[in-house]
This record gives structure tokens, C-alpha cells and sequence, in this order.
């Protein structure tokens, strides 16, 4: 038996695991706050085994582990995408080697195949090091040898460049390259301290390559010297690779002592934040610990950054040049930060005294006046771009404490709910994705690290309900999403429930029910895989209980796609949306202005991304004879059909709009003859970067597509002049080439 408090009301999805058993899974109603759902069985599948033993592994390893990924199921030859790309580390599937070197990993299903591989655990879950090649290995096996590879070992010597004197240690990180794209999960051991060898030089640790291609890259540091960097080391399979005698140049430091009062402040956070236009820092974040064979990018800056000792002193090493400002956090006291500084070679100390700041004590009452506990409050200073939002919740007097406030104006605010996460990355999409509380911001003052006591007022709650029917017959399994205005979180959750606005799904009655909405003005929106386009109604919502059926009819587009000859095309994507919902410029939005996720709201009900894929509209494929339906057109607007395929330009319907319930057929989308454009591109060690082609004749024809390795193929292109466009990084300048396309022909084109 087991009992799980859910955090909110929705669907409820449970998995259950066993060492000995397959996953069992179960998806139920829809649960509503206050309320419990009883009687849940949750079955475990059979399961099978696969079973080993590790081959060569040194003895002083220690423990090692075997994890276990599933890549492929009984009777399907499709992978299952996301895990294979997936680093092997995060698997949940693990098993301990025993002395003797044999494994058994358990609780595997019947008749998949899976991806094993061997590594060391570290002291955390995610911290382990890859020490063998990956296998794909079907469920029920048994003897598989699993061997160790003991890796290529970069050995160097390192020594001042202006003086000759050796170096007596240094931190090293080593990591791969594999046509242009860095692996910046590298070995568990990257970034710790190195001593000297019996020979009297440096080993960084070992490097895996599992590609022909892979060169390496060794980052060394030490205090008071640069960065030196050497990029695409030849790696053989296994052995050592003498790089020499390293030189490093003097870089200039700074010392910061951190106090309050008399006394030294440990364990305070001290980052130095560029001012100038370099893009400041030394190379990509490199995490010292092993990840698999992820790559993953992120600023650079792990020198500018420290942590005070017991003396309260951080010692900071900064690249030759750099312009900034020290800020100083932690937990007991307002952040300082300081005048713009320019450290030199010859050293130097910043003294920072630290106050214990100013405090914003917000009573939250209810609509009847009573106070009320467990509701998050948060500040944010402003005009402090760099300042982070503080967020505290009401305790059981209804007070909320907002304590460690520099003096400033801060704009205090209710909030409900969370940033979206998503795997590592969380994603602040918009300020509607917090869900305000949609009372105002109250701006208050703090001078001196003085107190200020406000009262803030919850806005009144409606539960919205209603029934969903399809020509008179309940729609099950509909997502239904309550927003206010215009908000374009709800449209995220259409496709991406990321935690956003408040949505729930339909019963097999049709019914939905919707509790803690805001009242006032709001849309409602519907999406089901069955409509080709999302149905969204505007409402007003009352406090206590707001109903609104969605009494929907088949409004439906058919029609047949071919090709110039006239010719069926089977397996076109075909998909419905409002007329021109792109403004003019979407097609050059890119990746420099940032990632925009919907450029138009009030014109379309789906997100239009960089490059034209839309979120939030469903689209069929076109049978053998090239006859299509799209179900569940928008009634009333203009709404064109388009069509897409690999082998064909795109097309595009005239706008048509149709009446509630009516039927539009033979519309027929002619898909001239498409050409290609092949971009070679070696992936750089910045992140985000993509490659944009646009039509010339028509901008509004537009595909992006990020860098995964050294070349990227778009086609189905409409023939005719293109630009090409290759952004490496966010908000660097894009360089742009233009070229012809020629049906049924291939254009390369090549970026250095």
C-alpha cells in the first residue's frame, strides 16, 4: 500500500519500479484539490535479465557500476529517440560489479534492447565517469563481456613563461571533440588539483574517444596564470600523448576578504561580472565531472567565480584586460557589489564589508480580510538587472518575510507556481509562466536596511467547469487551458505541459474542471489530436464556480496533394492555420534576438517558431492517393491548408473560411519539384548555434535547424534564390551567404 500527496490538481501518472520487475504505470481521472483517489493497482510486468562481466578494470577502481538504458521494444524497429540520445549516466538502471568482475542488471523488459556501459560512481548521482564503450544488448542475455578501456592520457610539463620555474601543481581539464562539437562532460576527475609524477610531470586524466574523428582539448590553470588552452590533440584508441613543455603566462589576480563587523564572513559567494565587450571569460563552461557522451555548452566563467574560506578571502584569476565589478551573496546578508575595477598583474585586494540588509514583511489576506498561509511572495529590486528575485511564503500568521534587501525600490508581487522545468534547463517563459496571482506589484522603498510592512490582497478564485462535445457526442482526452488575456503560456501548454497556466484534461464524459482561477477576463482553449487547430473562446470568470460547455461541430478541410506532374504524393504533412500569422520579419527573428516562442498571439492561436514550426495546430499525413481530412478547422477566419514534404517545395492554399459545420472539399495543394541546400558548418564551442535558409522571393519561407555535427541538409526548398545564414552563439552577428536553388539539385555551401 502507499499514499502520495499530489502538489496540484490534473491527471494523475504514477510508476511503480522493483529491482525485479519491469516498470508498472497507471494514468487516472483527473484528481481535485481536497479530494483522494482510492483503490489504485499498479502492475509489475515480467521481466528479464542481462548479465556479464567486466573485463581488464584495475583493481584500485573500486566499485564500479554497469547502468542500462532501454533503446528499442518487441515488434518495433523505431528507436525510442530521446534515450538513445541520452547520456548513459542518467540511466536508472544499475547494478553494482561484484569482486569477481560479474553483473546482473534486473528488471529489465521482455524483448527489448538496451544500452549498457560501464562506469564509476561518484558522490552524487550524476557524477560518474564512463569507462567503456557502449553496448546494445536484448534483454534475457547472458556472458556479455563488458571491457575496460583505460583511455588516452594527456602527459605535459608546465612551467612559468617568464621565468622558467616549474610549476609545482595545476588543474587540468581534458575533453573531446568530434567534428567540431566539444563534449564538455569529460572525466569524473576534470578540474581536480594535479601533482607531479614519479617522472616529474603532469597526467591529466584519461580521455575515451569512441569516434575516428575525436581530437582532444586539455584547459590548464593555476593561480595567478592565464588559461592555456590546446585544441585538436591527435588521440590514438589508447596510451599517452606528450605534449611537452607548457608555457603559462601571468594573469592578473584579485583578493577579496569578505567581512561583517569584526569578523570574517566564510562560504560567501564572490563573482567578478565583466563590464567591457569581450565576451569576458576564457573558454565554455566545462563540467568537471563525467556526463557520458553528452555535449552541452554554457557560458564561460568558472575562474571569475569563488567562494570565501574561513578567513573570508577569495582568490580570483582574471583573464589579462578584463574590466568589472565584484558582487558578493549569501544567505544572511544583502548582495554588494562594487565600483567598475580593472585588476593588474601585480595583485590586488578589494575589502568588502557586508550588511545583514532590509526586510519586506507582506501580510496576504483573502477577500474577507483573513489572513492567509502558505502563499509565495516575491520581490525584485528595480532597476537591478543582475539582482536576483526574492521569494519567501506566508507562514501561519499570514506574514511573508523578504529579509537580506540591499536599499533600493523593490516591486513586491503574489506568484503561483514555478518556473517550467525541463531536463536541466529551466526556462522563464515570459512572466505569465510564474502564473502571477494577477494582483498589481506594490512598490515599496527600503533605506537604511529598515523594515517595511505592507498588505497585499488575493484575488478572488473561481473553479471554471464544462462539458466538451463533438456534434452532440462527449470529447474525451481534450486538453482544456484557462489563461488571462493574451497569455502565452497557455499555448505552450498545449503541446508542453511545463507547469505554466492551469489546464486539465477531459473525462470519457467530456467533463473538465479547472480549480484556483483568477477572476476576470480569460480565454479558454481546447486541443485534442483529433482537430486540426485549436478552438479558444474568450470568458468571463466568476468568483465560486464559472461553467462553459464547448459544444463543437466537425468543421473539416479535404482535399488531395500531387505533385507538378499532377501525380499523388503520399505522406505530405498537411495542416491547417490562420491566415498570415507571421509578421513580416519572423523569418530574420533567428536565434540573435533570443528565443522567441510566439511571435503572434492575437493573429494565430499556435506558436510560430524561428524557421516556421508551429505549436499548437496537428497535422495528418496525405494517404497513397494524396487525399487528406483535416478535422476541427477554425470556424469564421481565414484559414489556408499547407503542405510539406522532403522531396517537394512547400504549398500553400488560398485563404478560405468556413462556416460551423461545414465541409470544404477538393482542395488541391500542387507541390512543385524541391532542391536542396547542404550547409558544412563544423560545429564551434559556442552554444546555440543554428543555421537559418530564407527565400528571397517569399521571407515568410524560412527553416532553421541547430548544429549537430559538421553539416546539415534542408530540402524540399522551393526553387529560386535563398540566403543561408549561420549564427554561432547568441546575439552574435549572423554570417549570411546567398545562393541558387535548382529543383532536384544539391547546393552546398561552406562556412570556415
Amino acid at each position: 500500500a502507499f499514499d502520495i500527496l499530489l502538489p496540484e490538481p490534473g491527471v494523475v501518472r504514477l510508476e511503480a519500479s522493483h529491482p525485479d520487475h519491469a516498470v508498472g504505470k497507471f494514468i487516472g481521472p483527473p484528481a481535485t484539490r481536497g479530494q483522494g483517489i482510492g483503490g489504485i493497482t499498479i502492475q509489475l510486468g515480467p521481466s528479464a535479465v542481462i548479465a556479464g562481466k567486466v573485463t581488464d578494470a584495475p583493481t584500485e577502481l573500486g566499485q564500479l557500476r554497469v547502468h542500462a538504458m532501454i533503446v528499442e521494444r518487441e515488434g518495433s524497429q523505431d528507436h525510442v529517440v530521446p534515450l538513445a540520445r541520452i547520456p548513459l549516466m542518467f540511466a536508472d538502471t544499475r547494478a553494482d560489479v561484484a569482486a569477481d568482475g560479474t553483473f546482473v542488471l534486473r528488471g529489465l523488459e521482455l524483448g527489448a534492447t538496451y544500452r549498457i556501459g560501464l562506469f564509476e560512481p561518484g558522490e552524487h548521482r550524476f557524477e560518474a565517469a564512463s569507462l567503456s564503450s557502449e553496448l546494445q544488448v536484448s534483454s534475457g542475455t547472458r556472458g556479455v563481456q563488458l571491457a575496460y578501456d583505460p583511455g588516452v592520457v594527456l602527459v605535459f610539463d608546465a612551467v612559468d613563461e617568464a621565468s622558467g620555474s616549474a610549476l609545482e601543481t595545476v588543474t587540468a581539464t581534458a575533453t573531446l571533440t568530434t567534428s567540431g562539437q566539444q563534449r564538455f562532460w569529460g572525466p569524473r576527475t576534470n578540474g581536480d588539483e594535479l601533482q607531479r609524477g614519479p617522472d616529474g610531470r603532469f597526467r591529466a586524466p584519461p580521455l575515451r574517444p569512441r569516434d575516428d574523428r575525436a581530437t582532444g582539448k586539455l584547459a590548464i590553470e593555476a593561480p595567478g596564470f592565464a588559461t592555456l588552452e590546446r585544441e585538436r590533440i591527435a588521440l590514438p584508441k589508447r596510451g599517452e600523448v606528450d605534449l611537452g613543455v607548457l608555457e603559462l603566462q601571468r594573469a592578473p589576480t584579485l583578493r577579496v576578504v569578505v567581512t561583517h563587523g569584526d569578523g570574517p564572513v566564510d562560504a560567501a559567494r564572490v563573482r567578478f561580472e565583466p563590464t567591457d565587450d569581450r565576451d569576458g571569460t576564457t573558454s565554455m563552461l566545462a563540467f568537471a565531472n563525467s556526463f557520458g557522451e553528452a555535449s552541452f555548452a554554457g557560458p564561460a566563467d568558472g575562474r571569475l567565480r569563488g567562494v570565501t574560506d574561513d578567513h573570508g578571502v577569495c582568490n580570483l584569476t582574471l583573464p589579462p584586460g578584463i574590466k568589472g565589478r565584484i558582487r558578493v551573496t549569501h544567505r544572511e546578508f544583502a548582495p554588494y557589489e562594487s565600483v567598475e575595477l580593472e585588476p593588474t598583474l601585480t595583485g590586488q585586494e578589494q575589502r568588502v564589508e557586508l550588511f545583514r540588509g532590509g526586510t519586506i514583511l507582506v501580510t496576504v489576506l483573502d477577500s474577507a480580510g483573513n489572513t492567509l498561509p502558505g502563499i509565495s511572495c516575491r520581490s525584485r529590486q528595480i532597476g537591478a538587472t543582475r539582482s536576483r528575485p526574492k521569494s519567501a511564503e506566508t507562514d501561519a500568521r499570514g506574514i511573508a518575510t523578504l529579509e537580506h534587501l540591499s536599499d533600493g525600490d523593490y516591486a513586491v508581487e503574489l506568484v503561483r507556481g514555478r518556473s517550467a522545468e525541463f531536463g536541466f534547463a529551466v526556462f522563464d517563459i515570459g512572466q505569465d509562466a510564474e502564473s502571477r496571482e494577477g494582483a498589481p506589484e506594490h512598490v515599496v522603498r527600503i533605506e537604511n536596511g529598515g523594515t517595511v510592512e505592507i498588505t497585499l490582497e488575493q484575488p478572488r478564485r473561481s473553479t471554471v467547469v464544462g462539458r466538451v462535445t463533438v456534434d452532440g457526442e462527449p470529447l474525451s482526452g481534450a486538453r482544456v487551458s484557462v489563461s488571462r488575456g493574451d497569455s502565452p503560456e497557455v499555448l505552450m501548454d498545449a503541446r508542453f505541459p511545463l507547469g505554466g497556466s492551469q489546464s486539465a484534461r477531459t473525462d470519457e464524459d467530456g467533463e473538465f474542471k479547472i480549480e484556483d482561477v483568477d477572476v476576470g477576463e480569460a480565454r479558454l482553449r481546447l486541443t485534442h489530436s483529433s482537430r486540426a487547430m485549436p478552438t479558444t473562446i474568450a470568458i468571463l470568470v466568476v468568483e465560486g464556480e464559472t461553467r462553459h460547455d464547448l459544444e463543437l461541430r466537425s468543421t473539416k478541410i479535404t482535399g488531395r496533394i500531387v505533385d507538378a506532374s499532377g501525380d499523388p504524393v503520399a505522406g505530405a504533412r498537411v495542416s491547417a492555420h490562420v491566415a498570415n500569422p507571421r509578421p513580416p520579419d519572423a523569418s530574420r527573428a533567428g536565434m540573435s534576438e533570443g528565443t522567441a516562442i510566439a511571435f503572434s498571439v492575437e493573429a494565430s492561436d499556435h506558436f510560430v517558431m524561428p524557421g516556421g514550426s508551429r505549436f499548437g495546430a496537428n497535422s495528418v499525413k496525405s494517404r497513397k492517393d494524396g487525399t487528406f481530412t483535416l478535422d476541427g478547422i477554425r470556424e469564421g477566419v481565414p484559414v489556408v491548408v499547407r503542405a510539406t514534404s522532403n522531396e517537394h517545395a512547400d504549398a500553400e492554399s488560398e485563404p478560405m473560411t468556413l462556416e460551423i459545420g461545414e465541409t470544404r472539399a477538393h482542395v488541391e495543394l500542387r507541390l512543385p519539384a524541391g532542391g536542396e541546400i547542404e550547409v558544412r558548418a563544423a560545429k564551434g564551442e559556442e552554444p546555440f548555434q543554428f543555421v537559418t535558409v530564407t527565400s528571397v522571393a517569399n521571407p515568410r519561407d524560412s527553416k532553421m535547424h541547430p548544429i549537430d555535427g559538421d553539416r546539415v541538409t534542408f530540402r524540399g526548398l522551393a526553387q529560386g534564390r535563398w540566403t543561408v545564414s549561420l549564427q554561432r552563439g547568441m546575439g552574435s552577428e549572423p554570417t549570411v551567404r546567398t545562393v541558387d536553388v535548382v529543383a532536384d539539385k544539391t547546393t552546398t555551401v561552406t562556412f570556415d
